[in-house]
């Protein structure tokens, strides 16, 4: 039986909050190499809130990429959520992934 390929590049890894100028809280979801890959509602954020782990020190790739995507500058205070790791088997991350990626 042959195996699905997985493309990591497509899954959602890390999901980031921000407020922009105006006040609002806007997210978004990056892949694992730190790349835009859609702006998120309230209600994926949440489940990747569930499904991820806290990201207490988010990188500066991460903060640039979410800056860009959610317009806001990059020393803003962003909230960050990972989803798997990139020691985690495929399968796994895909799973992870899909718990935020089937609510948009």
């Amino acid at each position: 039986m042959a195996t699905m390929v997985i493309d990591r590049k497509k899954l959602v890894c890390f999901v980031v909050a921000a407020t922009d100028p105006a006040g609002e809280s806007r997210w978004c979801a990056l892949n694992e190499d730190r790349e835009w890959l859609t702006n998120l509602g309230a209600e994926p954020a949440a489940a990747a809130e569930k499904a991820g782990v806290y990201c207490c020190n988010p990188s500066p790739e991460v903060r640039r990429a979410a800056a860009e995507a959610l317009g806001v500058d990059p020393g803003a205070e962003f909230v960050v959520h990972r989803l798997f790791q990139s020691s985690d088997s495929d399968e796994c991350a895909e799973v992870i992934a899909r718990k935020v990626a089937r609510l948009h």
